[in-house]
């Protein structure tokens, strides 16, 4: 005698914004290995709507308490909190990170240990 295989319930706003973000993270990933293989300045602006898009999750979620898995993952105002400390300071990465952006030296050779440094962007981003 064999039982119906029961399912728990899943919720899967508790995972939401984590889930966006490894989502993004695939689809940059994907997107890397695309032509063309000189110019990748688009990555910077993916991975940003996918930060964008996650704070924007965790904002619409604010004052709501989520549990997932059975308890496992909770989904609370201290969790929120972290979430948006965490996407707000990596949403300065993804423009920071294009190859329009480089460390240069005060004579412009790049960059040495020993000499004075100065980071220079050679595109103006509308974040920043």
């Amino acid at each position: 005698m064999t039982g119906a295989l029961v399912f728990p319930a899943v919720d899967l706003r508790a995972i939401g914004p984590a889930l966006v973000l490894a989502i993004t993270g695939v689809v940059v990933l994907l997107l890397d290995l695309l032509p063309p293989r000189d110019r990748k300045d688009h990555l910077g602006l993916v991975g940003l709507a996918g930060v964008v898009a996650s704070l924007v999750l965790t904002l619409r979620m604010w004052g709501a308490d989520a549990r997932a898995f059975r308890g496992m993952v909770a989904l609370d105002g201290y969790a929120l909190f972290f979430n948006l400390v965490i996407g707000y300071s990596s949403s300065a990465t993804p423009p920071a990170s294009s190859s329009s952006c480089r460390w240069t030296t005060s004579a412009g050779r790049g960059w040495s240990p020993a000499s004075s440094t100065s980071w220079s962007c050679s595109r103006r981003w509308a974040c920043c």
